[in-house]
């Protein structure tokens, strides 16, 4: 209906239990203002996809299986992914970070100057396949826990799991240490949160 472009369920198993805030994420992909204006129409696809169903069983159905906890709205800065890249990634490390208002500039230039480059080396060796950059758009304001996520994406559990490159800091950086990376991270922004996010199912426009 050309009301969204993509669609992805995840599950966070970490942390797990009953008193976990929440254990899955749903992910809209919108790329036009108008595509924004339409989520609320949820009723008019369930009849499309299910045409003769009782909408209201089945929306009953829905809301029986879970709790919806929040909705946040971000915008993509910053992204690349591998060229061969054909299916979703299974594994997103979401990292969560809280940047100063004053400072949002100087975050996504050393992003793109100190660790994209990282990244897309990884990306070249096969230790990763993309990377993306989000900043919270709604709600927003100084009381937000996070302003920033950066998601690390990754093929497969093995590909997530495999050690770190040896070297590669040498590579892309020639006479930087690891400290040095780490204080140039920590004047621009403070680590709030990591995530591990497992894909369960996706939709995306044909």
């Amino acid at each position: 209906m050309g009301k969204q472009e993509a669609w992805y369920l995840f599950a966070i198993p970490y942390p797990g239990g009953a008193n976990a805030e929440y254990h899955y994420a749903t992910v809209r992909i919108f790329s036009t203002p108008e595509q924004l204006e339409s989520p609320g129409n949820f009723g008019a696809a369930l009849e499309k996809a299910h045409p003769g169903g009782n909408i209201e069983e089945m929306m009953d159905r829905v809301w029986k299986t879970r709790d919806l906890v929040k909705t946040h709205r971000l915008f993509s800065w910053e992204n690349f992914s591998a060229d061969d890249l054909e299916a979703p990634p299974s594994i997103l490390q979401v990292v969560y970070f809280k940047v100063p208002l004053e400072k949002e500039n100087a975050y996504q230039q050393m992003e793109r100057e100190v660790y994209h480059p990282m990244h897309k080396k990884e990306i070249e060796k096969g230790r990763r396949v993309g990377w993306e950059g989000w900043a919270l758009n709604a709600p927003w304001g100084s009381s937000q826990a996070y302003t920033h996520i950066a998601v690390d994406m990754y093929k497969d559990w093995e590909q997530y799991t495999s050690p770190n490159i040896e070297g590669l800091l040498e590579e892309v950086h020639p006479g930087k240490t690891q400290d040095e990376l780490t204080e140039i991270f920590t004047n621009t922004a403070d680590l709030v949160n990591m995530e591990e996010w497992r894909l369960v199912d996706f939709a995306v426009k044909q």
